[in-house]
């Protein structure tokens, strides 16, 4: 994975349920979101950015042309808007999964 991450996991209740020192790999097609504890807040990002997959969709709820937001966010790419959609939709069901813990 090309972008450092870390994360800790919560519980329906927001109780921590896991944590770890390094790196989370979400199973694809989520390769490009990733969670930093010390980032953001904890809120899943798009890759290692300080750009957070709610604004994303934020973003793509105001622009109604593609050109204009990638001259406004020129580190985005289509890929990422992609990915951010498909990440809320399965988080919605509950549809996320860990791939692989590294330290």
């Amino acid at each position: 994975m090309p972008w450092p991450c870390h994360v800790v996991l919560y519980g329906d209740g927001g109780e921590p349920t896991a944590g770890y020192n390094e790196c989370m790999t979400l199973k694809p097609p989520f390769d490009r979101i990733t969670i930093e504890r010390e980032k953001m807040g904890g809120q899943p990002c798009i890759r290692g950015l300080r750009i957070t997959v709610k604004r994303v969709l934020e973003i793509l709820g105001s622009y109604k042309n593609r050109d204009e937001l990638f001259a406004d966010y020129p580190d985005l790419e289509e890929l990422d808007l992609q990915q951010a959609l498909a990440f809320a939709a399965a988080h919605l069901d509950n549809q996320i999964e860990i791939l692989d813990y590294a330290s």
